[in-house]
This record gives structure tokens, C-alpha cells and sequence, in this order.
């Protein structure tokens, strides 16, 4: 019987032995995983990356760079620095989702957009209303399974971008900011 029990014993360590590659491996993906999504969710994949960490950090730093490069600030490959940014605080909106159940699905959002100068900001604030209409037309076409996602909320952003453009042309919006989003 001890011949058995040695034989079990073996038997039962090579096969230990093997699954240690496996968890290996398993560990590698978890980790590599963890950091595309981190690197993702601070956006340095795509053409976005210096506009999602902010102006206000990338304005201080060419103003810092650029009289250590020029001395006077007149060479001609000096880049301007930009303003500080304005925040206007956009209506708060609620609108109906279209829903496939029959059920009833809210969208409660609280927007405000960045822009470069009080213009822009004064034209925002005067054509409110045709943002709003925008804004509300294209909501409600919207289910709440599309603002569901590691995606969606980015997707969102581009478009309520694109159409605040189209509302306040030919002034311009540097951001649109989430403040408050709630799916009900």
C-alpha cells in the first residue's frame, strides 16, 4: 500500500506543477488588463489625450516654456498661452428615454461647457434655448441600454459637442463636462 500512496503523491504534484503556468498566465492578462483600462480611463490612447487632462495644466506649461525659450517672448515658433478658461452651467435637463420594455426611463444630465473667452460665453448663455432643443431632440431618442458602457459616456460628450457647435456657430466650445448624469 505504500507503493500506492507514493504513486498518488507524484501523480498528484506533476499535476500541481502544471497548473502553475496556467495561473501565471492568468495573472499576466489580469495585469496587463488593469493597465490598458487605466492608461484608457486617463486617456493617453488617441488623438484626445492633451484635451482630456485639461487646458488650464497645458496653458501654464507653454506659458512656463515659452519665455525660457524666446527671452522676449517674440520668436516667431512661440506658442501663445492660452486664456483661462470660462465654465458656462448649461439648464439642467430631464427627458424621457425611449424604452423597448414599455416601461418609463428618465435621463436627468447636468451639463456646463468650456469655453476660451466671455464672447463664446455671452453667446451661450443668449442662444440657451436652441442648445436646449438640441440637446432635448436628440436625447430622447436615446434608450437606456446606449448609456450603458465604458464607451457611452464618451460618445455622449462627442455628440451634445458637435451639436452645441452647430447651435452657437461660428463661436466655438472647447469642452462639454458631465456635472451630473442619473438613468432612471
Amino acid at each position: 500500500m505504500t507503493d500506492e500512496a507514493a504513486g498518488d503523491g507524484a501523480a498528484s504534484k506533476t499535476k500541481s506543477k502544471s497548473k502553475l503556468p496556467l495561473v501565471a498566465l492568468v495573472g499576466v492578462v489580469v495585469l496587463v488588463g488593469v493597465g490598458v483600462g487605466g492608461a484608457w480611463a486617463l486617456g493617453l490612447f488617441g488623438d484626445d489625450a492633451p484635451r482630456a487632462r485639461g487646458g488650464a495644466a497645458s496653458a501654464n506649461g507653454a506659458a512656463a516654456s515659452a519665455p525660457a525659450a524666446g527671452g522676449d517672448g517674440a520668436d516667431e515658433g512661440a506658442v501663445a498661452p492660452a486664456a483661462d478658461p470660462i465654465f458656462v452651467d448649461l439648464p439642467q435637463l430631464l427627458v424621457n428615454l425611449v424604452s423597448d420594455d414599455g416601461g418609463t426611463r428618465f435621463l436627468k444630465l447636468s451639463l456646463a461647457v468650456e469655453v476660451g473667452d466671455e464672447g463664446t460665453a455671452e453667446r451661450i448663455d443668449q442662444l440657451a434655448p436652441r442648445i436646449v432643443d438640441s440637446f432635448q431632440l436628440y436625447l430622447r431618442t436615446l434608450t437606456a441600454a446606449e448609456l450603458r458602457g465604458p464607451g457611452s459616456m464618451f460618445r455622449l460628450k462627442e455628440d451634445l459637442h458637435v451639436r452645441i457647435h452647430r447651435a452657437i456657430a461660428p463661436a466655438e466650445v472647447r469642452d462639454v463636462l458631465f456635472k451630473e448624469m442619473l438613468v432612471q
